[in-house]
């Protein structure tokens, strides 16, 4: 785990100075749009560090929209 976690430090350090940079001259939705883009990476960042046997982006969407897109395709499938 420590060697995962040294890799997520040396990139985070690597590329804070050029998101920081960036931020600066973002307006607010711009911020709110780049934040929308960091979470899912601070999550996929600790399913890997800890090596947990978390749900991963795509489990997650299926559990929440999977039922929802079924339903879609077959109604799609009878109704050319």
């Amino acid at each position: 785990m420590f060697e995962y976690l040294a890799v997520i430090i040396l990139v985070g350090v690597s590329l804070f100075p050029l998101l920081i940079r960036r931020i600066k001259g973002l307006q607010r939705r711009e911020r709110w749009i780049l934040l929308l883009y960091v979470l899912p990476i601070v999550y996929l960042s600790v399913i890997f560090a800890t090596g947990n046997d978390w749900p991963n982006l795509q489990d997650l969407a299926n559990l929440s929209i999977g039922k929802l897109a079924d339903i879609l395709v077959a109604w799609l499938k009878k109704h050319p």
